[in-house]
């Protein structure tokens, strides 16, 4: 990715250099590389510590860690676990209830030791809020002079890796001041792990919700249709058969036969269904209310006396 020096200048001091100001919009994000952003800012705040401890230097004061055998010899006074490995002395530190890996090396002549502590593996593909936690990390940078998130690139396999970073002067550095700086170093971590969790490639996303089937839904007991012809037989020698025709409310008309021991009766008028009572009316008379429960949109059963007689649909 290609930006401007001047932008590039922009951006690291945009990190390290104070308060998080309105220009980390969207804009800002869709012109500059976030890892060019985070990596620069290392640069800088390396070169300003380095600056700082050659004044402390030549001011008289001398580093008490001179060089990697110093370092190690005090590291394993407080944690007898500690390695020393390629240029490096090595620990494991719990950052809540995780194990992390801390590095600590010496600065040349600077006269500093700086500390990385692996958080971790970012992940390749998009998170959620992505462009919040790392504005978060930038607000959380200025909070802490001496701290700093950072990107290292591991060129082995390929993996990035969010790694937060301390540059402190060896002057004056003793076994507990060093120990109380990495238990502080630690704490920040925490304190701002709701930022950094989250950026892991192990990190559980959240998932798109999955697109809903449409699935049609059960009519209620009103909202399934009797118009139509239905006919019941509840038992040999009795039969049923009615008509429901549409029309407007309180205006439909409807047709019922009954056949009994080879006799008929027919009957007419207007019908009526509300809140699973079936009302037929027939001339002048009251009208006949009937409990009636759906069983399907194909199938009811209508409470005709004492008996519940189950109607079918006729094509």
């Amino acid at each position: 990715m290609t930006f401007s020096i001047q932008r590039f200048c922009f951006c690291a001091s945009f990190l390290i250099g104070g308060t998080l100001v309105s220009s980390a919009d969207d804009e800002l994000f869709s012109k500059v590389d976030i890892e060019s952003v985070f990596t620069t800012a290392s640069s800088t705040h390396a070169s300003v510590k380095s600056q700082e401890s050659n004044l402390s230097l030549g001011s008289g004061q001398q580093p008490n860690v001179r060089d990697l055998d110093d370092l190690f010899d005090l590291v394993r006074q407080f944690d007898p676990q500690a390695t020393r490995e390629l240029g490096t002395v090595r620990r494991q530190q719990m950052i809540g209830d995780m194990k992390k890996t801390v590095r600590l090396t010496v600065q040349g002549d600077a006269g500093r030791v700086l500390i990385e502590l692996e958080l971790v593996v970012l992940s390749a593909k998009p998170v959620a809020n992505e462009r919040d936690l790392w504005i978060g990390l930038m607000q959380a940078a200025n909070t802490d002079d001496s701290t700093f998130f950072a990107v290292r690139n591991d060129d082995e396999n390929s993996r990035r890796r969010l790694v937060l970073r301390s540059s402190e002067s060896s002057v004056g550095m003793t076994r507990d001041s060093l120990r109380d700086r990495l238990k502080a170093f630690g704490q920040f971590a925490v304190e701002h792990s709701g930022f950094w969790q989250p950026l892991s490639a192990a990190a559980k996303q959240p998932k798109k919700p999955a697109e809903e089937v449409s699935q049609p839904e059960q009519p209620k007991e009103n909202e399934f249709s009797l118009i139509g012809n239905w006919v019941a037989t509840p038992i040999k020698g009795e039969a049923y058969a009615i008509q429901f025709q549409d029309g407007d409310a309180g205006e439909r008309p409807f047709q019922l036969v009954h056949v009994k021991d080879g006799k008929s009766t027919v009957s007419s008028g207007k019908y009526g269904f509300q809140s699973g009572s079936l009302s037929l009316k027939s001339g002048e008379g009251a009208p006949l209310t009937s409990p009636l429960s759906w069983k399907d949109a194909n199938q009811f059963e209508l409470q005709i006396g004492a008996a519940k007689v189950s109607f079918q649909r006729q094509p």
